[in-house]
């Protein structure tokens, strides 16, 4: 048996009750394009997994010494001195400074009907971005959360 409120009860014992809520989120998910999607990038550092990137993954995140990216709550690593050790995780470009950043990614299942775009960027989000499809067509979206 389930502890229950009083409220809960009374509102049971009701003949019409009262109306109830829920949220229900469907994710309906294009497993080909998924399966076949690669990252064309390839001037990302040594330390970068752009396999992870289409998987549920959670980044082990390097400190680096810039302002507000520095933790020193356990929540971040040093990267090793040794390259064997690294951990390889999500994307990092080399050019880290460059005020562009371009990431393309192919869909090698040919054209395909996406209905929806789920990116999750972590705590360095972009402000602004644009996704550029094959015709060319570019969307400029604004952006101020982890989860666009």
């Amino acid at each position: 048996m389930f502890q229950t409120s009083k409220e809960y009860k009374e509102s049971m014992k009701r003949p019409i009750r009262n109306e109830s809520y829920m949220k229900i989120q469907l994710g309906l998910i294009n497993q080909e394009a998924q399966q076949s999607a690669e990252l064309e990038n390839t001037d990302y550092t040594t330390f970068s997994d752009p396999k992870s990137l289409f998987r549920q993954h959670t980044v082990k995140r390097y400190a680096t010494y810039e302002q507000d990216m520095f933790k020193a709550d356990g929540s971040m690593y040093f990267l090793p001195e040794n390259a064997d050790e690294y951990w390889l995780d999500g994307y990092t470009c080399n050019e880290l400074f460059s005020s562009e950043m371009h990431i393309k990614f192919d869909f090698g299942c040919g054209k395909s009907d996406i209905k929806g775009l789920t990116i999750k960027f972590g705590e360095c989000y972009p402000t602004k971005f644009s996704v550029v499809t094959d015709d060319g067509l570019s969307i400029e979206f604004k952006n101020s959360k982890q989860i666009f």
